[in-house]
Parts: C-alpha cells; sequence; structure tokens
C-alpha cells in the first residue's frame, strides 16, 4: 500500500527532518478502516443523523494518533473542521435556547464511545489484523524489512479497575500486583524483527485455563501467508511448552525461549550447580497427558546460563564455604531450551550455547517496546475486551509508525551520524500530531 505525502508546509522542521519524507498517516489508516468496512459492512444505526461513517472513522484515527483522550481529540478535531475555508464562509446560525451553542463538525464524545462499542467485535479483530499487515507491507516496500524475519512474543499486563461479571470474566486475571487493583487483563503481543527495525505484528487476549499456543499459531500462519520466512521463534517461559515447539518442529521452524522450573528441570539445575553436567546438554521434550499434540519425542537442547557478570565457578566456591545457600544461588542460573542445531563437535557446545543466548537477550526489544506504548497514549478504561484490545492495538501501531520513521533516519547517508539516529518518542508524538492536525485541515472528498 502505497504511502502519500502530507500536502501543506509543517514548521519548524529539523534540517535533518526535511530529508525524510512526511506520510499522510491519517489518510492511511481512513483507507485500511475504508477497506474493513467494506468487507464487514456496519449494520447499526449511527449515533446522530448529521454525520457518517467516514466523519467517526476519521474522529477515531485522529484521537488514536494525537495520543489523547476521546474528549479532547473530539473538541480538537471540531476546531479544526470550524476553521476549513469552505465552513468559513457558511454563516453558522447557533441553536435556540439560553445557552449559546453551535453545531459541531464532528461526533463528541459519548457518540465515539457508542460507536466504538457497537462495533462488532469480528470487526474489531480484522481490523488489528488488517492494519498490522498493512504496516508490513510498508515497511517492506520502503526495504526498510525483509521477508527473513525473527519473531518475538512476550506477555504484558493492563490492570482492570472494576467489577467482574460474566460478560468479562473469561478475560480477567487475578494478580498480586496491579496499582490498585487485584485484576489484570494478560496480553500475548508477537514482534518481528528484520534487522534494525522492530515492528509490532499481532495482538490477542489470553484467558483463563486456555492454551495459547492455537492463538499465537494463527498469527504465525498469518505471516506465512504474508510471505515472510520465519527464520526463529524466541518465546516467553509460559511458551516454552512442548505443543507449541512441536508444533513449530513439524514446521522446521526453530525455537529459543526461557524454560520453566518443573520438579525434572530443578533437579538437572542442582546437578548443573554441583558441577555433574555441564552448561549445554541435549534434552527430549515428551508429550504427556495434558499435551493436545502427539508428535513424538522432540530433540532439544537445555543452556544453563548464570546472571551477566557471574561465573558458576564462583557459587561453588561460595556454595561450599557456606557463604551462600543452595537456594541463593539456584536464584542467580537461568535454564534456556532451544531447538537450534548444536555443533556437532560437542567440545563447541558451550560456546555455542553462549552465543545462543546472548542472542536471546535482544527479546528483551518486546519489553522496551511495551515501555515506550505506555507513554504514548492514555490509558483506556473499556470494559469490552474486543474494545481494549482495539485500543492497545492502537499503540501498537503509533510503535511501529515511530520506527518506521527512525529506520527511514538510519538509510540516510553522508550526514552527521547523529542525524541517522532518528526523532525521539516525545519528538515525534509531536511531529505525527501537527501532521495529522494538518491532514485534518484538507477537506474530504
Amino acid at each position: 500500500m502505497n504511502l502519500d505525502t502530507i500536502k501543506g508546509k509543517e514548521d519548524h522542521l529539523y534540517p535533518v527532518e526535511e530529508l525524510v519524507p512526511t506520510y499522510d498517516w491519517l489518510a492511511f489508516f481512513m483507507k485500511v478502516a475504508d477497506r474493513c468496512v467494506q468487507k464487514y459492512p456496519l449494520k447499526f444505526n449511527l449515533c446522530g443523523y448529521r454525520y457518517t461513517h467516514t466523519d467517526y472513522w476519521r474522529t477515531l484515527v485522529f484521537k488514536a494518533l494525537t495520543q489523547q483522550p476521546m474528549k479532547a481529540a473530539t473538541d480538537e478535531l471540531n476546531t479544526i473542521l470550524e476553521d476549513l475555508p469552505s465552513v468559513k464562509t457558511k454563516s453558522k446560525k447557533p441553536f435556540q435556547g439560553s445557552v449559546k451553542r453551535y453545531p459541531r463538525f464532528t461526533p463528541h464524545e459519548t457518540q465515539m464511545h457508542e460507536f466504538v462499542n457497537k462495533l462488532p467485535r469480528n470487526l474489531k479483530n480484522k481490523l488489528i489484523e488488517e492494519i498490522f499487515h498493512t504496516l508490513l507491507e510498508v515497511a517492506l516496500e520502503l526495504n526498510l524489512i525483509t521477508l527473513d524475519i525473527t519473531v518475538k512474543i512476550d506477555y504484558t499486563n493492563k490492570w482492570y479497575y472494576g467489577l467482574v461479571h460474566s460478560e468479562t470474566e473469561d478475560g480477567i486475571i487475578g494478580t498480586n500486583k496491579g496499582p490498585g487493583t487485584k485484576w489484570t487483563r494478560k496480553y500475548a503481543a508477537i514482534m518481528i524483527a528484520s534487522g534494525t527495525t522492530k515492528l509490532f505484528a499481532g495482538l490477542f487476549l489470553t484467558k483463563k485455563k486456555q492454551s495459547k499456543v492455537p492463538e499465537f499459531v494463527q498469527i504465525k500462519n498469518h505471516l506465512q501467508e504474508w510471505g515472510f520466512q520465519i527464520r526463529e521463534i524466541q518465546g516467553d517461559r509460559e511458551l516454552s511448552t512442548y505443543d507449541l515447539i512441536a508444533t513449530l518442529e513439524k514446521e522446521d521452524i526453530r525455537y529459543l525461549g526461557s524454560m520453566k522450573r518443573t520438579p525434572s528441570i530443578k533437579l538437572l539445575v542442582d546437578q548443573y550447580l554441583e558441577g555433574k553436567i555441564k552448561a549445554v546438554i541435549p534434552y527430549i521434550l515428551k508429550p504427556s497427558v495434558a499435551t493436545k499434540y502427539k508428535l513424538g519425542n522432540i530433540p532439544t537442547f537445555l543452556i544453563f546460563k548464570t546472571d551477566p557478570g557471574t561465573r558458576i565457578g564462583d557459587f561453588r566456591k561460595q556454595l561450599t564455604l557456606g557463604v551462600i545457600t543452595r537456594e541463593q544461588a539456584l536464584k542467580y542460573i537461568h535454564v534456556f531450551i532451544t531447538t537450534i542445531k548444536a555443533p556437532k563437535n560437542k567440545r563447541r557446545w558451550i560456546r555455542w550455547g553462549m552465543g545462543v543466548v546472548r542472542r536471546f537477550s535482544k527479546r528483551w526489544q518486546i519489553e522496551t517496546g511495551f515501555r515506550d506504548m505506555n507513554r504514548i497514549l492514555p490509558i483506556s478504561h473499556a470494559r469490552k475486551h474486543s474494545t481494549k484490545t482495539l485500543m492497545f492495538a492502537t499503540q501498537m501501531w503509533n510503535y511501529n509508525i515511530w520506527q518506521i520513521q527512525r529506520a527511514l533516519h538510519r538509510r540516510l547517508r553522508r550526514v552527521p551520524k547523529c542525524w541517522r539516529m532518528g526523532p525521539t518518542l516525545n519528538r515525534f508524538a509531536k511531529r505525527i500530531r501537527d501532521q495529522v492536525k494538518l491532514s485534518a485541515s484538507v477537506p474530504s472528498s
């Protein structure tokens, strides 16, 4: 999907920003939303006879891109539309009444909330999938990523404030870490990495007592349908299960992830601390009664690694001298599992395993993405799971736009090195808001 540049003049640009195109992201998201509505027509009545579907979608996209609460976004967009030359030439007749009121050019806050709540769940899910797909297509067209990717998976909590009832109970889980609440929604996010560019590519809400594997496999299948070749998948300890690894092994996709300390794994960690086994050992992953897939034994490797800056030999000496206890020493040892093929020479296994773990450390880029997103948009207090997921996805879309903008700066040549770092998040947020306001001031056809 080709990107249009913004028509108009944007003030206060830095010299480096003049070298990078200014794209019309408001028009971009409007095209994707229109494409989704054509596939899934809306069958409910709109709130307010003055407005069309375009008015509602434009307001929702404006709110998402300008990083504002709904009320502030609707009021600001209404002010922008009032200043259009075509509107200024018309006389605005106030409504009758004791309070001077004028007609609005965009839906107000209550109407927007009703519109978002009325959107069918299938449409919201399709919109999320469609925009992720289109953003990846744009990155491919701009040569910012390639079809050869690494997939990273991680979880994040969105705190829930309110009463838990039958309609929301399946997606709400208990927690002891919430600020002022004991409930949370737990989301699984998928990020792809290609070179130095990292983009979010999927999102789903996890549910109690349900496996996360089917939803993740569905997103993986979408990536493959879009033409991507998955070189490796890096996951959290909750995903390092037989079902997921067996599914990937069947498609010859390599997996690398941290490992839960089950009783059998705890026994191996104890043996590693005592020096009975080495840092890299072969391990057979076997199906159990609870596993969904029965694909036989899967050969893997376990890698034991201490915290950065520490050595297992030092822990063994301190344990012998009684400086630390066994429980304290075990906290510094981490276990990883992988289906990546090891060298044939066993003498090279430890060096190879430490290199694999260093590669896994880059998975924390997705954690950095979560922290950055928390600074982009205000928190949504939506009650419906589908609406909350849509609002969370808008944060990911903003993050992807920022990463695309930074990647365009990295392609600059014969400029100072600092120019190739791209805009900071604060600078990008200010610029994207100015660009969207400039785009919104152009009358829609």
